[in-house]
């Protein structure tokens, strides 16, 4: 690339080494060549911003995959909102990697002991959000995390939205 500007998701998609889950760490394979700073094979600079890529867009999709969930944009470009039945059951922060959920306060709790990368919900009630730096948490966690969320809020839905959703309305 010498001094031409670096393109990140070129680069991701020229890789070859994204092996298995797209939060894995993204350590080249002997001899790889497909990520560049300036020039440089490898950096570790590359790396680590191709598994924050990689994680959030696992997360994304897990988010766009729930049943009735919409997605929108109300804090600016960077902050989607995901909802069910009206309500925010995410809000992804593209900018910094964070991903804030609503989960049981009990289950909060114990996830913040257990991961570094979970932090009471970010300007949200911190008893019964969390945020999570997608990239550091593994990613089945940020799964659960996920389906829990999904499940709680609509688990607070009218009866008959909720057979809206089971219907695929």
């Amino acid at each position: 690339m010498g001094d031409a500007h670096f393109d990140g998701l070129a680069a991701i998609a020229a890789c070859e080494d994204l092996a298995g889950s797209p939060a894995e760490s993204v350590t080249p394979r002997s001899g790889s060549q497909c990520c560049t700073e300036g020039g440089r094979v490898g950096s570790p600079h590359v790396h680590a911003w191709k598994t924050v890529v990689t994680a959030l867009a696992a997360a994304r999709a897990r988010l766009a995959a729930c049943p009735g969930s919409s997605e929108s944009f109300p804090f600016g470009p960077g902050a989607a909102v995901f909802k069910v039945g009206g309500k925010v059951f995410a809000i992804v922060d593209d900018d910094g990697g964070r991903m804030s959920v609503k989960g049981d306060p009990d289950d909060n709790v114990a996830l913040r002991q257990m991961y570094p990368s979970i932090t009471p919900g970010y300007h949200l009630n911190k008893k019964h959000w969390n945020t999570v730096i997608v990239a550091d948490a593994p990613l089945d966690e940020v799964i659960a995390m996920i389906d829990a969320s999904y499940d709680l809020i609509v688990a607070s839905l009218s009866k008959s939205a909720r057979a809206s959703l089971a219907h695929g309305a």
